[in-house]
């Protein structure tokens, strides 16, 4: 009985998981359970991985920190959404959560939007209940190389302000 119950445990977990001093910065499962999503980072580079469940990546990217293309919120509106894009040659990926914080009882979403040669091929949208994001580490650790955001043309560059 305990091999039994050791044996469904191993099966049961996830195919994919952060590996040892990285950050889950994002997961989720899409199409009711049968696809996994998941962004881990450390301070140096970034790795999305997409797959079934119990299988290695039918897609793994990885991503150097300082030419990861992350959007941070603007910080107004209601509508909080972050997105980090990796791209493979012509393919991008861009995961991004959403939180609608003036609603009550709102959910975080999220999701990835495929794009070849800058147009939409897919559009893959997180189960509800499922998103779990942490997209704005990636905020701390551009920082920790040398970058800064520049909020009037919304992008990175390495002229930072001193304190």
């Amino acid at each position: 009985m305990r091999k039994t119950a050791l044996a469904f445990a191993c099966l049961a977990t996830p195919a994919l998981s952060c590996g040892v001093g990285q950050w889950e910065v994002f997961d989720c499962t899409l199409s009711d359970g049968k696809k996994q999503l998941r962004v881990c980072s450390t301070e140096e580079a970034a790795n999305y991985s997409f797959a079934v469940p119990g299988q290695l990546p039918e897609i793994e990217l990885f991503e150097p920190i300082d030419r990861l293309d992350y959007r941070p919120w603007n910080g107004v509106g209601r509508t909080l959404f972050e997105d980090a894009t990796f791209n493979n040659e012509s393919y991008s990926y861009s995961v991004y959560s959403v939180f609608d914080r003036l609603t009550e009882g709102a959910m975080l979403e999220g999701g990835v939007v495929v794009k070849k040669d800058d147009v939409e091929i897919a559009h893959l949208r997180c189960d509800p209940g499922s998103v779990s994001a942490r997209l704005d580490l990636f905020y701390e650790f551009k920082a920790r190389v040398g970058q800064c955001w520049n909020h009037q043309d919304f992008t990175w560059g390495t002229d930072c302000p001193t304190n």
